[in-house]
């Protein structure tokens, strides 16, 4: 009897540890530590010739949330063909953009149990789970094997951190081939608890980090994600860093146009509670360059903005996203969009539909943040890169100028 309590003793406590650690697992969601927008890669910025197929790649991402377990989002998704992956590796990495990976932590990705995976024209896949701790800003490192390419490669052309590749035979080296580039890669989910959430941004050049340190991750969205993590009351929100170089609103400039990638870059990511639509310069420096004198396509932009505004906040709302508008920065004096009064015009009407439309959740002041008291059309003096693009100075001012309650839970 003595045995048999004993047994049942033991046998209560096997299923009570069970039912608390399922229980534990039920309580947790995969959210984003780290993203990026895919896009078609132009043939300036593809992996060369002789480096598409057979290629050992290594890339390095900055994660912005913890976690102890894991799923790494590819994409095929701009490619004309199938993308065969042999085998991926994940590591902490010893900085970013290094080849360099701490002794020990090599963890083998698996796909449905299989080392490698064959994605499909259009499509992105999921690894497998797998045990891996990730801690905020400590750099990881992919390392991927790919067999047979597509023609039409996938990626983030202006990832500001150094990818190597090398021959699959061969072993990366710094005498590897590099370029400042990601290539398949879209997201890291870590499980957390179900009270974290992301923050997605939808931004051009600006968002993307044009100016910034390769490497350093400065940007924007790098500096507002170290601003939560050391708010005690933010620190369950991660950032998601959606920016293109190039990008348009309203027409396909460089990337998908913003509303055909809303479905893709942010609702598609796991447990976004936020998304920042901080975009608009280059159709407004577009129509500055081709057609400066027409007013009446200045104010027809204006609308159609707007209209794509509203569209993306009434679709970030029905996923019970929250949406906030930052306003459009200033640009005069540079050489890449030439300013002018109606293109001015243009923009002060936009950033006052933004201010006092209603329409979004929460309004983001970087037009204010960044503009020279003395001149308002111009950046502020240490806030300027190039009359367009901020300094690494101003992307911490564009990320000061956010409300850190805006992401505080309810």
């Amino acid at each position: 009897m003595a045995i048999g309590r004993l047994l049942f003793g033991i046998s209560a406590c096997a299923i009570a540890a069970l039912t608390s650690a399922t229980a534990q697992t039920d309580d947790l969601e995969w959210v984003g530590s780290w993203g990026t927008g895919q896009q078609l890669v132009e043939e300036r910025n593809e992996l060369p010739e002789g480096f598409t197929d057979d290629v050992i790649i290594h890339q390095t991402v900055h994660p912005t949330l913890a976690g102890e377990r894991i799923r790494v989002r590819f994409s095929n998704e701009f490619g004309d063909g199938p993308l065969e992956i042999e085998s991926v590796t994940v590591a902490d990495a010893s900085a970013s953009g290094s080849i360099e990976i701490e002794d020990g932590s090599a963890v083998t990705l698996t796909f449905s149990g299989a080392s490698g995976v064959t994605i499909p024209q259009g499509a992105a896949w999921y690894s497998d789970p797998v045990d891996f701790k990730v801690t905020p800003f400590d750099d990881i490192a992919l390392t991927m094997t790919v067999g047979d390419a597509p023609e039409n490669q996938t990626g983030h052309p202006g990832s500001r951190t150094t990818t190597w590749f090398a021959s699959k035979d061969d072993e990366i080296t710094e005498s590897s081939g590099n370029q400042p580039r990601w290539y398949y890669i879209a997201g890291i989910d870590v499980l957390a608890p179900a009270d974290h959430a992301s923050v997605a941004v939808i931004g051009d050049s600006i968002t993307d980090g044009y100016g910034s340190t390769t490497n350093g991750n400065d940007r924007w969205t790098d500096f507002l994600a170290r601003r939560l993590q050391a708010n005690p009351a933010t620190q369950n929100v991660s950032v998601l860093n959606m920016g293109f170089g190039g990008n348009c609103v309203t027409r396909n400039c460089l990337g998908p146009n913003v509303p055909s990638r809303i479905e893709r870059d942010v609702i598609a990511h796991p447990n976004i509670g936020h998304v920042i639509i901080f975009e608009g310069i280059n159709d407004l420096g577009g129509l500055a360059r081709n057609a400066p004198e027409d007013k009446e396509a200045h104010d027809e932009l204006v609308a159609q903005i707007i209209a794509v505004y509203e569209q993306l906040i009434a679709r970030a709302h029905a996923h019970d996203i929250k949406a906030y508008g930052g306003t459009i920065t200033p640009f005069k004096g540079g050489d890449y969009y030439t300013f002018n009064e109606n293109t001015e015009n243009a923009r002060q009407q936009i950033n006052d539909w933004i201010r006092n439309s209603g329409k979004f959740d929460g309004v983001l002041d970087f037009d204010a943040a960044l503009r020279d008291p003395e001149d308002p059309q111009r950046l502020k003096a240490e806030y300027d890169n190039d009359h367009l693009h901020p300094s690494v100075a101003g992307y911490e001012a564009i990320a000061n100028a956010v409300p850190l309650e805006l992401f505080e839970a309810d």
